[in-house]
């Protein structure tokens, strides 16, 4: 686990990314993708790889429950130039749209149940997972301390659908992978955080000294491959 800091980070992720998906040539790929920042590094991965391909499928790795498209994260995601050269291939996509008729829950179990048949029709796939930081240390849709999550991890789901207070973040209905997702099924992971408070964070996590904390960025210590990109 090393942090790799550059002020052409986006770049490096980028990079990354794109090295990680040739490195997995010859495996059925599930690649989830976080939003926020990561739209912008999306935009400088090479996707020429995936013009020869048809076992690559692509989904989010957390939602933001709204019709609205400037707030939902598959809305957004049509809308890179990373969707765009992507759709002009053979790549799978696995939508978290929302419509006005859905319910979060419905929305939920149906991600949820496209998630378990991949695997099912892919049991030696690999799944590449892009994450970012947020200040208050969460990843994916996992905030700290949120109590239908923890439930959710217990009983081993893969996905829980909730709601955040208004506190916690604005957008307040959320689903998302869980932590036993997250450190069960992604093969590697690439995050992308930028900003002197975030490598603080990263800091604390590369450090073998530093114990776990309820801070579910510590979640990255348990995934097996993570590669870091930071601007600091």
């Amino acid at each position: 686990m090393e942090i790799q800091k550059s002020i052409k980070a986006k770049k490096k992720a980028a990079q990354a990314l794109t090295t990680t998906l040739q490195k997995y040539s010859n495996s059925p790929v599930l690649l989830l993708l976080s939003g926020g920042s990561w739209f912008a590094v999306l935009d400088l991965v090479d996707t020429t790889l995936l013009a020869e391909r048809d076992d690559v499928t692509i989904s989010m790795l957390d939602e933001r429950f709204s019709t609205n498209p400037l707030i939902n994260n598959f809305s957004q995601l049509i809308k890179t130039d990373f969707y765009v050269r992507t759709s002009l291939t053979d790549t799978k996509v696995i939508s978290t749209l929302v419509t006005k008729e859905v319910t979060l829950e419905a929305v939920q179990q149906k991600w949820d149940k496209t998630l378990h048949n991949w695997r099912e029709n892919n049991p030696t796939g690999v799944v590449i997972a892009t994450i970012g930081i947020g200040g208050d240390g969460h990843l994916a849709g996992i905030f700290p301390n949120e109590l239908a999550v923890a439930e959710a991890d217990k009983k081993e789901a893969w996905t829980v659908a909730y709601e955040v207070g208004a506190r916690v973040n604005q957008y307040t209905k959320r689903m998302t992978v869980t932590p036993y997702f997250l450190t069960q099924e992604i093969t590697e992971a690439i995050v992308y955080a930028v900003g002197a408070e975030k490598h603080a964070l990263l800091t604390q996590i590369q450090n073998p000294l530093v114990g776990e904390t309820n801070i579910p960025a510590f979640l990255l210590r348990r995934i097996p491959s993570v590669q870091f990109f930071t601007d600091v």
